[in-house]
Order: C-alpha cells, then sequence, then structure tokens
C-alpha cells in the first residue's frame, strides 16, 4: 500500500528542511529527495524572521545549488553539503 503525505507547501524552517533532506538522503529515495529539495527552495524564497534566518536561508540556498551542479555534473560528491546540512538541522 502506497502511503501519501501531505505537506503544506510554505511552512517549515531551514532546520526543518535541512533534517527532511538528510533524511531523504539517507533513505536513498532520489523521488522523496526532489520532493524535499524543491519545498526547501520554496522555504528559502520565504521571508525570514530575523538575520539569523535569512543567512541559514542564504546557506541552505547555496548549499541547494551546489548539490544540484554537483548532481548535474555526473559527480554527486555531496559530503560537504551533506555535513552543512546536518549543522543547519541541528545534528
Amino acid at each position: 500500500m502506497n502511503k501519501a503525505v501531505v505537506v503544506e507547501i510554505r511552512t517549515g524552517s531551514v532546520a526543518q528542511c535541512s533534517r527532511r533532506i538528510l533524511d531523504a538522503f539517507e533513505g536513498k529515495s532520489l523521488q522523496t529527495l526532489e520532493r524535499e529539495v524543491a519545498r526547501a527552495a520554496r522555504i528559502c524564497d520565504q521571508t525570514p524572521d530575523s538575520s539569523l534566518g535569512a543567512e541559514q536561508a542564504e546557506l541552505l540556498e547555496a548549499l541547494l545549488e551546489s548539490m544540484h551542479a554537483s548532481i548535474s555534473r555526473h559527480q554527486p560528491d555531496v559530503n560537504m553539503e551533506l555535513s552543512l546540512l546536518g549543522h543547519l538541522a541541528g545534528r
């Protein structure tokens, strides 16, 4: 039986997005990873509540761009990005 997950598109924090991306990466589901990366990109487009939130959103956006560039060059060495996502996620 397939489970459907309903996610409110414009909610969440940088930490939550980072955790969800890491979980998707660890789960090795490309479809889930793509969905979470798209969700995180939408979260980054929101106006953050604080300067720290703005800095975290900018870092997450840069990490997403770097990961996308690595994957599109077929060189998916994203260890640095995963480490920084872990930091953003509070792991």
